[in-house]
Protein backbone atom coordinates (compact mmCIF):
# COMPACT_ATOMS: atom_id res chain seq x y z
CA UNK A 1 0.00 0.00 0.00
CA UNK A 2 1.37 3.41 -0.95
CA UNK A 3 2.18 5.91 1.75
CA UNK A 4 -0.21 8.85 2.26
CA UNK A 5 0.31 11.94 0.18
CA UNK A 6 1.78 14.93 1.96
CA UNK A 7 1.52 18.54 0.88
CA UNK A 8 4.65 20.52 0.03
CA UNK A 9 5.54 23.25 2.53
CA UNK A 10 5.04 26.78 1.19
CA UNK A 11 5.48 28.79 4.39
CA UNK A 12 8.70 29.14 6.36
CA UNK A 13 8.73 30.27 9.98
CA UNK A 14 11.82 31.73 11.62
CA UNK A 15 12.44 31.44 15.37
CA UNK A 16 12.98 34.42 17.63
CA UNK A 17 16.67 33.64 17.98
CA UNK A 18 17.07 33.58 14.20
CA UNK A 19 15.35 36.95 13.85
CA UNK A 20 17.49 38.45 16.58
CA UNK A 21 20.65 37.16 14.90
CA UNK A 22 19.55 38.54 11.53
CA UNK A 23 18.69 41.91 13.04
CA UNK A 24 22.04 42.07 14.83
CA UNK A 25 23.90 41.20 11.63
CA UNK A 26 22.28 43.84 9.46
CA UNK A 27 22.42 46.61 12.07
CA UNK A 28 26.22 46.47 12.36
CA UNK A 29 27.51 49.10 9.93
CA UNK A 30 31.25 48.82 9.23
CA UNK A 31 31.47 51.35 6.37
CA UNK A 32 34.33 53.91 6.71
CA UNK A 33 31.89 56.82 6.87
CA UNK A 34 29.85 55.38 9.71
CA UNK A 35 31.97 53.02 11.78
CA UNK A 36 30.56 51.64 14.99
CA UNK A 37 32.04 49.93 18.00
CA UNK A 38 31.89 46.30 16.86
CA UNK A 39 32.54 45.11 20.40
CA UNK A 40 29.46 46.94 21.65
CA UNK A 41 27.45 45.65 18.70
CA UNK A 42 28.56 42.10 19.43
CA UNK A 43 27.55 42.49 23.08
CA UNK A 44 24.16 43.88 22.04
CA UNK A 45 23.66 40.96 19.65
CA UNK A 46 24.53 38.44 22.35
CA UNK A 47 22.10 40.18 24.70
CA UNK A 48 19.37 40.01 22.06
CA UNK A 49 19.97 36.30 21.58
CA UNK A 50 19.81 35.64 25.33
CA UNK A 51 16.56 37.58 25.56
CA UNK A 52 15.13 35.70 22.60
CA UNK A 53 16.08 32.34 24.11
CA UNK A 54 14.54 33.37 27.44
CA UNK A 55 11.36 34.37 25.63
CA UNK A 56 11.25 30.98 23.91
CA UNK A 57 11.73 29.18 27.23
CA UNK A 58 8.95 31.23 28.83
CA UNK A 59 6.68 30.48 25.91
CA UNK A 60 7.52 26.76 26.16
CA UNK A 61 6.64 26.77 29.86
CA UNK A 62 3.06 27.70 28.95
CA UNK A 63 2.70 24.73 26.57
CA UNK A 64 1.34 21.47 28.04
CA UNK A 65 4.04 18.82 28.55
CA UNK A 66 2.24 16.33 26.31
CA UNK A 67 2.28 18.80 23.42
CA UNK A 68 5.97 19.60 23.95
CA UNK A 69 6.86 15.92 23.79
CA UNK A 70 4.80 15.43 20.65
CA UNK A 71 6.25 18.50 18.93
CA UNK A 72 9.84 17.70 19.90
CA UNK A 73 9.96 15.04 17.19
CA UNK A 74 8.36 17.23 14.53
CA UNK A 75 10.70 17.70 11.58
CA UNK A 76 8.91 20.74 10.18
CA UNK A 77 10.83 23.19 12.35
CA UNK A 78 13.23 25.24 10.27
CA UNK A 79 16.28 24.51 12.41
CA UNK A 80 15.84 20.79 11.72
CA UNK A 81 15.41 21.01 7.94
CA UNK A 82 17.38 21.78 4.81
CA UNK A 83 15.14 23.47 2.26
CA UNK A 84 15.78 23.35 -1.49
CA UNK A 85 13.90 25.76 -3.77
CA UNK A 86 13.19 24.43 -7.25
CA UNK A 87 12.38 26.60 -10.26
CA UNK A 88 10.54 23.72 -11.90
CA UNK A 89 10.85 24.58 -15.61
CA UNK A 90 14.61 25.13 -15.27
CA UNK A 91 15.37 22.13 -13.06
CA UNK A 92 15.14 18.87 -15.01
CA UNK A 93 13.02 17.53 -17.90
CA UNK A 94 11.83 14.16 -16.65
CA UNK A 95 9.01 13.71 -19.18
CA UNK A 96 9.75 15.14 -22.66
CA UNK A 97 6.31 14.01 -23.85
CA UNK A 98 4.66 16.97 -22.11
CA UNK A 99 6.91 19.64 -23.62
CA UNK A 100 4.36 20.10 -26.41
CA UNK A 101 1.19 19.18 -24.54
CA UNK A 102 -2.07 18.34 -26.23
CA UNK A 103 -4.65 21.00 -25.41
CA UNK A 104 -8.01 19.59 -24.42
CA UNK A 105 -11.01 21.44 -25.88
CA UNK A 106 -13.02 20.60 -22.76
CA UNK A 107 -10.71 22.79 -20.69
CA UNK A 108 -11.56 25.97 -22.59
CA UNK A 109 -15.02 25.33 -23.99
CA UNK A 110 -14.77 25.29 -27.80
CA UNK A 111 -12.82 23.56 -30.54
CA UNK A 112 -11.78 26.91 -32.06
CA UNK A 113 -10.36 28.10 -28.75
CA UNK A 114 -8.59 24.78 -28.36
CA UNK A 115 -6.94 25.09 -31.77
CA UNK A 116 -5.77 28.62 -30.99
CA UNK A 117 -4.36 27.56 -27.62
CA UNK A 118 -2.64 24.59 -29.24
CA UNK A 119 -0.81 26.88 -31.68
CA UNK A 120 0.20 29.24 -28.91
CA UNK A 121 1.34 26.36 -26.72
CA UNK A 122 3.51 24.90 -29.48
CA UNK A 123 5.18 28.29 -29.94
CA UNK A 124 6.40 28.79 -26.39
CA UNK A 125 8.71 25.78 -25.97
CA UNK A 126 12.41 26.05 -26.81
CA UNK A 127 14.15 22.66 -27.01
CA UNK A 128 17.53 24.34 -27.47
CA UNK A 129 17.33 26.30 -24.20
CA UNK A 130 18.43 29.54 -25.82
CA UNK A 131 15.22 31.59 -25.70
CA UNK A 132 15.05 32.11 -21.97
CA UNK A 133 11.64 33.79 -22.12
CA UNK A 134 10.11 30.44 -23.17
CA UNK A 135 9.67 27.00 -21.61
CA UNK A 136 12.68 24.69 -21.35
CA UNK A 137 10.83 21.55 -20.23
CA UNK A 138 11.49 21.03 -16.53
CA UNK A 139 8.58 19.29 -14.80
CA UNK A 140 7.34 17.42 -11.73
CA UNK A 141 8.57 14.11 -13.12
CA UNK A 142 12.02 15.68 -13.34
CA UNK A 143 11.91 16.46 -9.63
CA UNK A 144 10.86 12.88 -8.87
CA UNK A 145 13.76 11.47 -10.87
CA UNK A 146 16.19 13.74 -9.02
CA UNK A 147 15.02 12.72 -5.54
CA UNK A 148 18.12 10.50 -4.99
CA UNK A 149 20.32 13.51 -5.81
CA UNK A 150 18.36 15.78 -3.45
CA UNK A 151 18.50 13.13 -0.73
CA UNK A 152 22.27 12.82 -1.15
CA UNK A 153 22.56 16.58 -0.64
CA UNK A 154 20.74 16.19 2.67
CA UNK A 155 17.59 18.01 1.58
CA UNK A 156 14.58 17.43 3.85
CA UNK A 157 12.06 19.85 2.32
CA UNK A 158 11.53 21.03 -1.24
CA UNK A 159 9.70 24.20 -2.21
CA UNK A 160 8.65 24.56 -5.84
CA UNK A 161 7.66 27.38 -8.16
CA UNK A 162 3.95 27.43 -9.15
CA UNK A 163 2.80 24.31 -11.03
CA UNK A 164 -0.88 25.19 -11.52
CA UNK A 165 -2.36 25.58 -14.98
CA UNK A 166 -1.47 28.82 -16.72
CA UNK A 167 -2.35 30.36 -20.08
CA UNK A 168 -0.50 28.95 -23.11
CA UNK A 169 0.11 32.40 -24.54
CA UNK A 170 2.91 34.94 -24.24
CA UNK A 171 3.73 38.62 -23.92
CA UNK A 172 5.63 40.44 -26.64
CA UNK A 173 8.42 42.65 -25.30
CA UNK A 174 9.72 44.47 -28.35
CA UNK A 175 12.28 46.32 -26.26
CA UNK A 176 13.77 43.08 -24.89
CA UNK A 177 15.97 40.33 -26.27
CA UNK A 178 15.49 37.04 -24.43
CA UNK A 179 18.07 35.19 -26.50
CA UNK A 180 21.16 33.65 -24.93
CA UNK A 181 24.04 33.71 -27.38
CA UNK A 182 26.63 32.43 -24.85
CA UNK A 183 29.06 35.04 -26.15
CA UNK A 184 29.53 33.33 -29.50
CA UNK A 185 27.81 36.07 -31.47
CA UNK A 186 24.98 33.82 -32.63
CA UNK A 187 21.55 35.31 -33.36
CA UNK A 188 18.01 34.11 -32.86
CA UNK A 189 16.74 32.50 -36.08
CA UNK A 190 13.21 31.82 -34.83
CA UNK A 191 11.87 35.35 -34.43
CA UNK A 192 10.80 34.59 -30.85
CA UNK A 193 13.52 36.39 -28.91
CA UNK A 194 11.09 39.03 -27.57
CA UNK A 195 8.44 36.59 -26.37
CA UNK A 196 7.85 36.08 -22.64
CA UNK A 197 5.81 33.01 -21.67
CA UNK A 198 4.58 31.64 -18.36
CA UNK A 199 7.67 29.48 -17.73
CA UNK A 200 7.91 30.94 -14.21
CA UNK A 201 4.39 29.69 -13.41
CA UNK A 202 3.04 32.85 -11.81
CA UNK A 203 0.35 33.54 -14.42
CA UNK A 204 -2.19 31.12 -13.01
CA UNK A 205 -5.67 30.72 -14.48
CA UNK A 206 -6.80 27.52 -12.74
CA UNK A 207 -5.61 26.99 -9.17
CA UNK A 208 -6.97 23.44 -9.01
CA UNK A 209 -5.35 21.86 -12.08
CA UNK A 210 -1.75 21.07 -12.88
CA UNK A 211 -0.35 22.78 -15.93
CA UNK A 212 -0.27 20.45 -18.97
CA UNK A 213 3.53 20.80 -19.03
CA UNK A 214 3.68 19.35 -15.53
CA UNK A 215 1.54 16.25 -16.00
CA UNK A 216 1.26 13.30 -18.36
CA UNK A 217 -1.64 12.75 -20.73
CA UNK A 218 -1.31 9.04 -19.96
CA UNK A 219 -2.50 9.62 -16.39
CA UNK A 220 -6.28 9.42 -15.97
CA UNK A 221 -5.97 11.62 -12.88
CA UNK A 222 -4.46 15.05 -13.58
CA UNK A 223 -2.83 15.02 -10.12
CA UNK A 224 -1.29 11.55 -10.48
CA UNK A 225 2.14 12.98 -11.36
CA UNK A 226 2.17 15.12 -8.24
CA UNK A 227 0.95 12.22 -6.09
CA UNK A 228 3.86 10.05 -7.29
CA UNK A 229 6.34 12.78 -6.41
CA UNK A 230 4.95 13.31 -2.91
CA UNK A 231 4.75 9.61 -2.09
CA UNK A 232 8.23 8.85 -3.36
CA UNK A 233 9.70 11.95 -1.69
CA UNK A 234 8.40 10.67 1.62
CA UNK A 235 10.36 7.45 1.16
CA UNK A 236 13.50 9.61 0.97
CA UNK A 237 12.56 11.51 4.11
CA UNK A 238 11.66 14.61 2.08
Amino acid sequence: MSKPVRSLPVLISVGLAGLAAAAGYFLVNTSPGNQQDLGASKSALQSNLVQAESAQESQSAMIPADDLERWSDYTGKLENDILYYIFVDRFFDGDPSNNLPRINAASNGTAAASQLEQKLSDTIHDPNHRLFGLFFGGDIEGIRKKLPYLHELGVTKIVVSPIQEGPPGFRVRKDSNFYLDNGDGSKDQTGRSNLLANYHGYWIRDWFRLDPRQRSDADPDSLATLNRLLNEAQSYGI
